[in-house]
């Protein structure tokens, strides 16, 4: 069954028998039937991966959020933020960009104002956003 895996009537995943014997790992292991040791290779480093997902966590925090829901009187949970872009902001000359729900900061730590403006520019275009809708 496998190796006749069609995503569409033309064209077949060469490693289908691959595929289909990862996923009866991942559900033996979910279940519990299987707790066997999960090699993931020499060149993976636990802690490492652990230091480098909390600073990409970090990274992710909107700077300065509880003053300025306070301040501002909004939820600002809906926003996040990526620092430390210096070299793409840097490109199109400008302090932070707004991209969706993201506001990406060339700074690693950026002032209070910035985000404030960064944050007020946000919830224009959301309120924008709601009356257009």
């Amino acid at each position: 069954m496998a190796d006749d895996l069609r995503t569409k009537p033309y064209w077949r995943l060469p490693k289908g028998g691959e595929i289909a014997a990862i996923s009866q790992r991942i559900e033996r292991v979910c279940s519990g039937k299987d707790p066997g040791p999960v090699d993931l290779g020499p060149e993976f480093d636990i802690d490492a991966a652990a230091i480098q997902a909390d600073e990409k966590r970090k990274r992710s925090v909107l700077p300065h959020r509880h003053d300025l829901e306070t301040e501002l009187s909004e939820n600002l949970s809906w926003i996040s933020a990526k620092l430390g872009e210096s070299e793409a902001m840097r490109l199109v000359e400008r302090d932070w960009l707004i991209v969706g729900r993201t506001i990406v900061f060339g700074a690693d730590q950026p002032t209070y104002s910035q985000v404030k403006e960064a944050v007020s520019e946000a919830l224009s275009r959301r309120q924008k956003t709601l009356k257009t809708s």
